[in-house]
């Protein structure tokens, strides 16, 4: 990918004042004038704000029960449970515990990431705008400079500047390590001196000031620092500028042909940057058109023993934080009864490499006996009954849009785990999703506790689930039309030989 790095020949040298110590004292940072923050600890992830830049690993959770759904798997930031509610209609009951709450509002950590700020960021209006500067654009152009203190004379080959933007991953999958890496940009130009020839150059005391911007393409991907060692699961995308100073070694110049593999780096300074490429879930088609699938399950032979299955989500494509609302409708013959309903949220992964792929189950929810907490309808021998379960998102999860990286393909399914009593089996139903980057803060709002909340622009949709939609027959001939968005649902049924026999044989006479 070309980039383009100027460095014009303004370089401008002064002696500076006081002492220094050896030949070399420093080299400073290369400062972008677009990136300029007076706190360069405190930075942004996809609108998450804090000082970590690395994400922690999330860790299991012990099992919380509440009138119903279990939660189970790697859920941070709370203990999250869903609880039937008396009309047996919906589930709403994702709860997050108090010692959670209060963690955020003090800086402590509470979720993944910790929202964390020194308080002298919060008096100046200025100060709240150069956070939302910490990140590049895609297309922008960067320029800053290199400043160095010499406080002898020095004789170098050359001072250079290295631009990089590159992407690891890495897979831990049954003891084996497997690695992937991309590069989106690579620039190298010589501030002093010249790396292809033998000469040197001499340098005097003084102070050496070079100025320098390139342009970045708008087809990189944004950065990410992924890290979850619970799964193996590493992808990194970083950006970095480097200054190196070069010496002149005596077998260097000596030889014309060597003089590369003799070169001697005497410094070298690192200065990372961000970049956010911007994202606008309302310009996907279909976006927030609701997405509905049913699924009819043949319990025993002869007629009035097939159970249907109805599932519905509000949309197909969430944000990371989002909470993802599942709509389950069962109906199934009087004479049986559901034993047991799982639904959970899967990351998907594969490698460009072929045949490299793994799938995690990051949320799981289980209610081992869901018509307890919900009304159930008998009408005509079906009994009928109704749950809505929220699944819950971090902000930091990996999201399904990563443009400009071919490394790495993440997508997420909705699985739900519907067990049938007497032998009927179970029926396993995985609706494919997308899950976008987390929103952008549009303003900063200080709470209670003097630290810097970020609001979130989130797109308008429509909602979620309206009563009239809970109130309607859902194996009604609009809900049994075809879906308003063509998806490919999983599913597979199973069930025993000796639980077939037991329904042929028996099922009748239930």
């Amino acid at each position: 990918m070309a980039t383009e790095v100027t460095t014009p020949n303004n370089m401008s040298r002064s002696v500076p004042v006081g002492t220094v110590s050896d030949r070399v004292q420093k080299i400073k940072t290369i400062r972008s004038t677009s990136t300029s923050n007076s706190n360069p600890e405190v930075s942004t992830q996809n609108g998450y704000i804090g000082k970590a830049q690395t994400f922690t690993p999330t860790h299991r959770k012990k099992a919380v029960e509440m009138n119903g759904f279990i939660s189970h798997g790697r859920v941070s930031g709370g203990k999250y449970v869903v609880t039937g509610s008396p009309s047996g209609l919906a589930n709403y009951g994702f709860s997050e515990s108090m010692d959670n709450l209060k963690g955020i509002s003090s800086g402590k950590k509470g979720t993944n990431r910790q929202l964390s700020f020194t308080e002298d960021l919060l008096d100046s209006s200025d100060q709240i705008q150069m956070l939302n500067k910490v990140y590049q654009n895609g297309g922008e152009e960067i320029s800053g400079t290199v400043i160095m203190d010499l406080s002898k004379s020095l004789e170098i080959r050359y001072l250079e500047l290295v631009v990089v933007g590159v992407g690891n991953a890495s897979l831990t999958k049954t003891g084996k390590l497997f690695t992937q890496q991309e590069n989106y940009m690579y620039k190298r130009t010589c501030v002093i001196g010249n790396n292809e020839t033998k000469w040197t150059s001499l340098l005097t005391p003084g102070k050496y000031v070079s100025n320098f911007h390139f342009h970045l393409s708008k087809d990189v991907p944004s950065s990410m620092d992924y890290d979850e060692q619970y799964s193996g699961l590493r992808f990194n995308v970083s950006y970095f500028i480097k200054a190196r100073l070069i010496d002149s070694s005596r077998k260097s110049v000596a030889s014309k042909k060597h003089k590369k593999a003799h070169q001697k780096s005497l410094l070298s300074y690192r200065l990372d940057f961000k970049v956010l490429r911007p994202f606008d879930v309302n310009m996907l088609p279909d976006v927030n058109l609701p997405i509905n699938h049913m699924e009819e399950v043949a319990l025993a032979c002869g007629k009035g023993r097939t159970a249907t299955i109805g599932l519905a989500l509000d949309r197909s494509v969430f944000l990371a934080g989002d909470d993802i609302r599942l709509q389950i409708s069962l109906a199934v013959p009087a004479s049986r009864k559901i034993k047991e309903i799982i639904c959970g949220l899967q990351q998907h992964v594969s490698f460009q490499t072929p045949g490299q792929r793994a799938s995690y189950t990051l949320v799981q929810l289980q209610n081992k006996n869901p018509e307890e907490t919900a009304v159930v309808t008998i009408e005509s021998n079906m009994k009928t009954s109704s749950y809505e379960v929220v699944i819950p998102t971090h902000n930091d999860i990996l999201t399904s849009f990563n443009y400009g990286c071919n490394i790495l393909k993440v997508t997420y399914s909705v699985k739900t785990l519907i067990k049938f009593s007497q032998g009927g089996g179970k029926l396993n139903l995985a609706m494919p999703i997308a899950i976008g980057p987390c929103a952008e803060p549009i303003y900063y709002e200080k709470s209670a506790f003097k630290k810097a909340v970020p609001v979130f622009k989130r797109p308008v949709r429509f909602p979620c689930f309206t009563p009239a939609s809970r109130n309607s027959s859902f194996y009604s001939q609009e809900q049994s039309s075809q879906s308003s968005r063509k998806i490919n649902v999983v599913t597979k049924y199973q069930v025993s030989p000796f639980g077939r026999i037991f329904l042929c044989c028996f099922g009748r006479g239930k």
